[in-house]
């Protein structure tokens, strides 16, 4: 009889070219991927491998606090989590209960901090993800910062939000990987320049109306 993780390491190992394996979750309710991180079943499993392939850990150091704001299922938390680092802070408003559960399936809960919070002005707003909708309370990032103890590390992918960010709140952080939306209503592309005055914005990608930079403190 097969274990949860065993089952999944079959999987990998037998079927490594297969985009897809038909499993009942009721019997097997998580999967975990051949480089050992579990999930439980959901629609954003995806994100997995999206935040390999947008989301660089690199200059990760083992003293930084990571702040991890759009944090979803926990992809990018957990990544940070066992590449060393000293702890991850978890924003998350509409995916939270799954994240905090895979936090727990991985063993990382004294790693990784989830907060049901978004980024924001600090008014109670109404955030959107995939189809779902739920009102959420909001901080704005020198809140979040502060009550983190601090940021060295910022991975922003919060939909639209991140435009309500002052450069000036991030002028401590040594690492930022970001990405801006063009369909938000407070868009505007010409404010990323404002990040140069800190940081060394280097542009990644585009796709559609979604852009994403990389960027590393000249002075820190």
């Amino acid at each position: 009889m097969f274990f949860k993780r065993d089952l999944m390491t079959y999987f990998n190992k037998h079927f490594p070219n297969s985009k897809y394996i038909l499993i009942n979750k009721e019997l097997f309710p998580a999967v975990c991927t051949s480089d050992g991180y579990c999930y439980y079943h959901h629609p954003d499993l995806v994100t997995h491998q999206q935040s390999m392939e947008q989301y660089s850990l690199e200059g990760l150091r083992k003293t930084d606090i990571v702040i991890d704001l759009g944090a979803n299922i926990g992809a990018f938390s957990m990544r940070a989590a066992r590449s060393g680092c000293r702890q991850v802070y978890a924003y998350e408003p509409i995916t939270y209960k799954v994240l905090w559960d895979n936090i727990h399936l991985n063993n990382l809960q004294d790693k990784i901090t989830p907060s049901w919070i978004a980024l924001g002005n600090g008014d109670l707003t109404t955030v959107e993800w995939n189809g779902y909708k739920t009102p959420a309370s909001t901080k704005t990032m020198t809140q979040i910062i502060k009550e983190c103890g601090g940021c060295d590390f910022l991975k922003c992918d919060v939909e639209g939000a991140e435009w309500l960010i002052n450069p000036d709140e991030l002028a401590h952080v040594r690492r930022i990987e970001m990405e801006f939306h063009m369909f938000s209503p407070y868009a505007d592309e010409s404010k990323i320049e404002a990040y140069n005055q800190y940081f060394n914005m280097v542009f990644q990608a585009r796709r559609g109306k979604t852009l994403w930079y990389s960027g590393t403190n000249k002075y820190v």
